[in-house]
């Protein structure tokens, strides 16, 4: 008998161990791709400051998908996970069942960016690739598009489906370059995207010990080498970290279904997680995308469906769970219907009130200060517009009008100056903070008029940023230097709810004749945020912008002096 056990357990384990070793992955890594990933802007060290020691976004996770023995693991970790995880948390659905329910389409998304041959849905997908579709086309629900493979078979309704639900915008944490080398910054990096509420979408290294996986943690085989053959390359989610969780470790939804792991996760070391993660993208969600008709207020207590055998060489993926129809209640017999009752004429009941619109706050400022860690500071001046003297005159003289008042409180946009002169060679750097996700630029500019914009610096840098971070300009280690054009300088910060044209904006103010804030309306129109919704600072150069409506511009402009 213990032979035969003996023989059963092993034949159980080389099973256990050949399914394993059978899941399919699908992660296209091409260093070529990877480079025109737009990469998220540099922090500054303030922003891990204060970071909780756990956090986690899987309240907010649909049940696990199975991609089956398809090569569309990319496909799953951004429409299925990350795309439902963020859809869930800008609506805040936290019922399971519901937010299963709207789980966006893999196949909508894998059929559309594979290349040619992909009909066997065995070749691979790059994270940009699928982000880049994500953020122009959009991604229709999983029940509408279900989850098969075998080429594109849906109509027009997926595709006016799909316009409606865009992602905002898709920024790389990191990739094939110099931050690979540095595993602190693929750990911190990480913690802090999660943190802004949005899940990280991964490339990995499967060594051979993550398919043996025993239990919710991945434990490694240190004799494992990266790279070679003997490594699959794979695309997850990452949902949650704990710092005390198997001494530091983040939470991973996978794509082979929930029978894997931990319910369909499992939790990978930090150290680990340095070591074979080649890429990490972080998704930003639309928060005006409509809910749909199909999820209720309450979700019904599911009932669980008989299992149905499938048919000979018949494959049933079922990613998209639908309850058991309820019966309609039986009506109740009322031979004598009563009239409703009146309200009595004195009736001084409490009328139900409508319940109030969200009220989205922007929260901005801006500090500067020299190489030897000197305040610069400003203060806020009214200020009819920012105008070199040169096209003051101009304007009276072409005109034959007086000098504008530039005191009062009638100002255009409102300007901060700074509170003492410099001198040329003056080196400094400003820190721009935010408490909410949004865009950030800069500009500057001195009496040539011309605008040169810088930041973004680069055109594969992303300046959308979570809450709560710092930006520094142009770094913690580098400094802008005042040049020998002694005169006045002005700076332009712009905190912004939608992606803007950078390039375009700087061109259309420097090609204009007249003062900044002149120039800032006719590149920006109607983008600008109604100045009674802003209140500014006095004493510092910041903001605070309410409204109920979540768009618009809010911009900053800042007068230097040197000497």
């Amino acid at each position: 008998m213990k032979v035969v056990a003996s023989l059963l357990l092993f034949l159980s384990l080389c099973l256990s161990n050949n399914y394993a070793q059978d899941q399919a992955t699908g992660l296209d890594f091409d260093p070529a791709i990877t480079k025109l990933s737009p990469k998220k802007i540099e922090l500054a060290s303030a922003s891990y400051r204060g970071m909780a020691s756990s956090y986690s976004l899987e309240k907010w996770a649909p049940s696990a998908g199975n991609q089956g023995q398809y090569g569309t693991c990319n496909a799953f970790a951004c429409a299925y996970a990350s795309a439902t995880m963020i859809f869930a948390q800008t609506h805040n659905l936290t019922d399971k069942a519901n937010i299963t329910k709207c789980v966006f389409s893999p196949t909508f998304l894998y059929q559309n960016i594979v290349a040619s041959g992909g009909n066997n849905c065995q070749t691979g997908s790059h994270p940009l690739t699928a982000l880049q579709f994500m953020y122009k086309t959009g991604l229709p629900f999983n029940r509408t598009v279900p989850y098969v493979c075998g080429g594109k078979s849906w109509g027009n309704d997926a595709e006016t489906e799909a316009l409606k639900y865009k992602i905002l915008d898709a920024a790389m944490l990191f990739g094939n370059d110099e931050t690979v080398a540095d595993p602190d910054f693929k750990v911190e990096s990480t913690k802090k995207a999660l943190t802004e509420n949005t899940p990280v979408i991964i490339g990995f290294e499967l060594p051979k010990s993550f398919r043996r996986l025993q239990g919710d943690v991945w434990n490694s085989d240190p004799a494992e080498a990266t790279g070679g053959w003997q490594h699959g390359k794979h695309a997850m989610t990452v949902v949650a970290f704990d710092d005390y969780k198997a001494g530091g470790a983040f939470k991973v939804m996978n794509s082979w279904g929930s029978d894997w792991g931990s319910n369909g996760y499992v939790w990978i070391k930090y150290a680990d997680y340095s070591r074979y993660c080649l890429m990490a993208y972080q998704p930003f969600g639309d928060p005006n995308s409509p809910m749909p008709d199909f999820i209720a207020e309450v979700a019904p207590t599911p009932t669980p469906r008989p299992k149905i055998k499938p048919k000979k060489d018949e494959t049933v993926v079922d990613v998209d769970p639908q309850p058991s129809p309820t019966p309609a209640p039986k009506p109740k017999t009322d031979p004598k219907p009563q009239p409703k009752p009146q309200p009595k004429p004195d009736d001084n009941r409490p009328k139900p009130q409508p319940q109030p619109e969200p009220i989205y706050t922007l929260k901005g400022s801006v500090e500067f200060k020299t190489n030897t860690n000197e305040a610069m500071t400003a203060n806020r001046v009214s200020t009819r517009n920012l105008i070199v003297e040169d096209d003051i005159q101009k304007e009276v003289k072409k005109e034959g009008k007086k000098p504008k008042n530039t005191e009062g409180g009638n100002e255009d946009l409102v300007a901060y100056r700074m509170d003492k002169s410099y001198t040329s060679g003056t080196k400094f750097r400003f820190f721009i903070n935010i408490n909410e996700q949004a865009y950030i630029y800069a500009f500057a500019t001195d009496l040539t008029g011309k605008v040169n914009r810088i930041m973004p610096f680069d055109d594969l840098v992303s300046t959308h940023v979570g809450s709560n971070s710092v930006v520094a300009f142009p770094s913690e280690k580098k400094v802008v230097k005042m040049d020998d054009n002694k005169g006045t300088d002005y700076m332009l910060i712009l905190y912004s709810t939608e992606k803007l044209d950078s390039k375009m904006i700087a061109e259309t103010m420097t090609n204009m004749q007249g003062g900044l804030s002149k120039k800032i309306r006719a590149a920006l129109g109607n983008k600008l945020v109604n100045k009674s919704d802003v209140k500014y600072s006095e004493r510092e150069v910041g903001f605070e912008f309410t409204s109920r409506k979540s768009g618009g511009v809010v911009p900053l402009m800042v007068e230097i002096s040197h000497e």
